[in-house]
């Protein structure tokens, strides 16, 4: 019910399009004269220019949004509590309530490395290699300093891909070509999205190599402590890498650009980027619609073409 309901804000902000307050007074602004977007390049303009943009806004974010938003975080629950309730019905329906996972097996790397120092199991009673608690604390401070290394490592690629917009900005806006100079804004948000996809990918492979290694390191005990400590790395940079830069568009851009006259400035060279008076949802749209849609090509031809290939 959540992909056809998905439906309904989109359809109802079509037919809405034209009627929309915030659209049509920004559609016949025709004689309010805004400020230029950049320092140098960027002429005065009128509000009346951005009435595309207001009206694709209004595409994505209307009142039907807010009500989809509260259904998907109702039916996230709901549909939670139902695999609940299913999950016990499956266990009842095939004789499973008293089973229980028997101890796992020590991993090999583990036994070879620790084989000289044993202590007794609690629960099994048989001498068992141990690692001693020095041993994994250090271990786990490597770990966790690569893990934050490569985080920064990830903010840096947002920063970096935010001074880019910023040149960018001034460049396209001073393009002889008249396409991209009249839509240098689309252009900037265009290309800086497509450099934050390769530089998203790229890091990718990057840190799955890391994180393999800086769990190896670890010396998990068995093959579950194994694949939950190399689950948890995964999960922390990929929720890192995938939203930090969606996260700058929908809560930072356009949020420090001071005002007409005062504005500020990046290293005192570079003035920070604004949205445009609709918002800056264009901006978020573009940048999750990219990265979706490419990520899921770029996943479909590494299952499927590349090993036909």
């Amino acid at each position: 019910p959540t992909v056809d309901l998905s439906l309904t804000p989109l359809l109802y902000g079509l037919f809405t399009m034209d009627s929309s307050q915030v659209s049509r007074e920004i559609c016949e602004a025709n004689t309010t004269i805004m400020c230029p977007m950049c320092e140098d390049t960027c002429k005065p303009w009128t509000l009346s220019d951005s009435c595309v943009y207001a009206k694709v806004t209004h595409l994505f974010d209307n009142g039907g949004t807010v009500f989809f938003a509260i259904f998907v975080a109702m039916w996230a629950t709901v549909f939670l509590e139902f695999w609940k309730r299913r999950r016990a019905e499956l266990t009842y329906d095939w004789d499973l309530t008293d089973w229980e996972e028997e101890e796992e097996e020590l991993k090999p790397q583990f036994e070879a490395k620790y084989s000289r120092v044993e202590r007794v199991n609690p629960i099994s009673g048989k001498p068992e290699p141990f690692q001693p608690f020095s041993d994994k604390v250090s271990r786990l401070m490597v770990s966790v300093s690569g893990i934050f290394f490569m985080i920064s490592l990830v903010l840096t690629a947002v920063f970096a891909v935010v001074v880019f917009r910023l040149i960018a900005m001034e460049k396209f806006a001073s393009i002889s070509w008249y396409f991209v100079k009249k839509n240098w804004q689309f252009a900037t948000s265009g290309t800086g999205v497509c450099i934050n996809f390769m530089i998203i990918m790229s890091l990718n492979v990057v840190y799955e190599k890391v994180a393999y290694l800086l769990t190896n390191l670890e010396h998990p005990r068995t093959e579950s402590e194994w694949e939950n400590s190399f689950a948890l790395k995964m999960f922390l940079f990929q929720f890192v890498n995938l939203n930090s830069s969606t996260f700058y568009m929908a809560f930072f851009l356009g949020r420090f650009t001071g005002r007409p006259g005062k504005s500020n400035k990046l290293f005192d060279g570079w003035r920070l980027e604004e949205c445009h008076p609709s918002g800056c949802l264009i901006d978020l749209c573009l940048q999750m619609g990219v990265i979706m849609f490419f990520k899921q090509i770029w996943n479909n031809f590494m299952e499927l073409g590349y090993p036909c290939v």
